[in-house]
Parts: structure tokens; sequence; C-alpha cells
């Protein structure tokens, strides 16, 4: 029932009472659904709630060439927010290094975690997506209707593995940003893979399940990430989840390539 509802609220309610709607959704399904996970050994940084355990990540894994859902199973969603270890790993980033109030964000493909970040740091921000209702703006990120060197801060999490040109995308992620701002940036990585895996005669939703990981993926990011992050001219720094504030190590995933790691990308 609450799923049913969910979707009808998202495809007809306008976007601005979408986003507003947010923290009360959050708390009349926390308010459902809580209460086994009440207490204080885990810390969500998005929502800034302590709770006794995550959320369990239970994805029936496939079949995949390879390992993706290893990390299945694992206590990792925040039960308010809905959060993953990627986004308390921002979320962390954000307090410690960005001076959010006086900054230009843009923020794509932006999750619930986030607007419940901002939200609750009376935060300005843009969001920008192809398909999301929730966004700002629609756009391409192949091709981004905005000025060069506009930004402070850009936030692009998981959202290039969908884009059939990243080089492009990469290149204008770094035309407006500005000279000193901050792209952050995260992908799924196989830590087996040195090279990226992609392939333009994989096309079918079960196809690109078995060999990307998921039905809307186009590639498989290997170890060669940070080489096409250069490529661009990007500066690069990657933030391992595991250095981040004791609060928030402990309810890290157990990838050591994707969820806990952060691309800061500056030029």
């Amino acid at each position: 029932m609450i799923g049913f509802a969910k979707s009808f609220l998202k495809k007809y309610l306008p976007r601005k009472v979408l986003k507003k709607a947010v923290p009360l959704y959050a708390e009349i399904k926390y308010a459902l659904n809580g209460g086994e996970y009440k207490g204080a050994n885990v810390y969500c940084s998005c929502c800034d709630k302590s709770f006794g355990r995550f959320k369990t990540l239970d994805i029936d894994p496939l079949n995949h060439n390879y390992d993706f859902f290893k990390y299945t199973r694992l206590d990792v969603i925040c039960p308010y927010c809905g959060s993953w270890s990627r986004h308390r790993v921002l979320a962390d980033y954000l307090e410690k290094h960005i001076n959010t109030m006086d900054s230009k964000m843009l923020i794509f493909a932006i999750p619930r975690a986030y607007i419940t970040y901002f939200q609750r740091n009376k935060q300005k921000y843009l969001s920008a997506d192809y398909y999301n209702r929730m966004a700002d703006v629609k756009a391409d990120i192949q091709e981004l209707p905005y000025r060069d060197n506009e930004f402070d801060f850009i936030s692009c999490d998981h959202v290039l593995e969908h884009v059939p040109d990243d080089t492009k995308a990469l290149s204008e992620l770094r035309r407006i940003v500005k000279p000193g701002g901050v792209v952050a940036i995260s992908v799924p990585i196989m830590s087996c893979l040195k090279k990226t895996y992609e392939d333009g005669s994989v096309v079918s939703p079960e196809d690109r399940w078995r060999e990307f990981g998921q039905a809307d993926h186009l590639r498989v990011y290997g170890m060669d990430f940070i080489d096409k992050l250069h490529a661009v001219g990007f500066n690069v720094e990657i933030i391992d989840g595991f250095t981040l504030d004791e609060r928030i190590v402990p309810t890290m995933a157990a990838s050591e390539d994707d969820y806990n790691k952060l691309f800061i990308c500056k030029k």
C-alpha cells in the first residue's frame, strides 16, 4: 500500500510539493516501520539521526558475470532517509570541506537522502535530471544548459554508468565548475577489472543485468576510472569513507571501490 501511494504521488504531485513532502514521508514511514531500528549504534550524516542498526540491503543477485552484489544482505540503508554508504560519505565531506551556504550547488540525480540533508541544513541547491520529476531542471549531462565556470560544487552520484558518452559528460562537468570548485563523483567500480568494460551490442535488459549489473547500465567501470578523470583535465583526490568521522566509519558498506569512495575533482 505504501509503495502504491508513493508511486502515485511521485507521478501526479507538482514537483515543489513533492520536495516539501520528503520530510513528512520519512517521518510517516519511520513511524510505521522504524521500531526495530531504534538505538544508537550507527549514525546517518544525511538526516543526523542514530539507530540501533541500518536496514538490510537485500537484492537478488540474479545471474551476473561479476559479483556485483557480494555486499548484499548487509545493514547499510538508513531506515529514515534512505541513505546508502556513499550518500553518508558525501554528507560528511560537505560538512567538513564545503561552505554550502555561500556556494552555488548543482546536484544530479538527487536522492531522497540528499534532499533530507539540504532541507535540514536550510541550504539552497539546484537539481538536474533527465527523467526524475523531482529535479528542478531537466538536463542532459552530455550537453548542459549552463555557462562556463558557473558552479562552486557539483555532485554526480552514480550517473555516468547510465550515460552513452561519459567522456563528454565529464568534459561538461569540468566546463561548468568554477576554477577551484569541486565536482564530487561516485560510480560503481569492480576492483577485479583493470579496464572499464563496455559493449554497445549489449542492449536487452536481461543482457545488461548480466553484463553490467543493472538493466539501465551501459558499462562496468574498472580501476582505470581515475585515468578517465585525468584525461578530461581534472585533478583528483580520492576520499575514502573509512578515513572520515568516527561516527560514519562503522556504517560503511564492505565495498572497497564503490560505496566508500568519493572522487573529488577540481580544475
